[in-house]
């Protein structure tokens, strides 16, 4: 979304279409039952009903011989948030790393930034692990940025993988984010980026402990970054960028 725009409820698939859809992703290679099943988990939702697909494919479960009995000792979460926290756990320790500093950083990232966040960890080849997440269609390679840029295939995806970080690392990276952007030329977007990483480091602490002596600081220190923000905005006529 963009301000201004409009926002488009769509309705949720009906069964036909969702069979549908279900047989093109399977792309014939898997018994008829696979697509009823699937279509009913997934409720008119095709995101949910293409990472179902997606979670079958990687245990290895999609076979032209599969039996009903055989399906039901799979065990498919219930939502969409569920599936993909269980997608997300069995990924291996350097791709969760990766994955996981991907989604602190934002819905669309750089190779580069990334990178900077992983410095101190054991080595990892940051782009050969993009790529792998990027065939089990976690990210894709951003299209309008060239380079090294990517971004989540989903929101909600990229909503899990933050999830999934522990509130004492989220502080520690959030506060390295910022720490790297406090390098980067000032201006209203580099005071934005910035806040909003104080602000989110600050969130995590509190959370943490009231007490936590770590608290003001960063609120203060990402009220100081928001603030300029605003003001830049409000100085080009961006109202509601300056409310926000």
């Amino acid at each position: 979304r963009t301000p201004g725009a409009v926002t488009l409820q769509l309705e949720p698939l009906g069964a036909a279409p969702s069979r549908e859809l279900a047989r093109h992703l399977l792309a014939s290679t898997a018994a008829p039952v696979f697509e009823d099943t699937i279509a009913d988990v997934a409720d008119g939702n095709p995101f949910f009903l293409e990472e179902i697909v997606t979670m079958l494919e990687e245990e290895g479960a999609i076979t032209p011989d599969a039996t009903p009995g055989d399906l039901s000792k799979i065990a498919i979460p219930p939502t969409i948030s569920a599936l993909l926290a269980a997608r997300i756990d069995r990924l291996d320790p350097a791709a969760r790393q990766v994955l996981e500093r991907a989604a602190l950083l934002g819905l669309a990232f750089v190779r580069t930034h990334l990178e900077a966040l992983l410095d101190g960890e054991d080595a990892i080849d940051v782009e050969a692990t993009l790529r792998q997440l990027a065939q089990r269609d976690f990210v894709v390679a951003d299209p309008e940025m060239p380079g090294d840029a990517y971004r989540f295939r989903h929101a909600l995806t990229r909503e899990a993988a933050y999830d999934a970080i522990p509130k004492s690392l989220r502080v520690r990276l959030h506060t390295a984010a910022a720490e790297r952007l406090a390098h980067d030329p000032e201006g209203e977007v580099r005071d934005e980026q910035m806040g909003y990483h104080l602000e989110q480091a600050h969130h995590a602490v509190r959370d943490l402990s009231e007490a936590d002596p770590r608290a003001l600081p960063l609120a203060e220190r990402a009220g100081t970054h928001l603030a300029a923000a605003g003001r830049a905005a409000a100085g080009r006529g961006d109202v509601r960028a300056a409310a926000g």
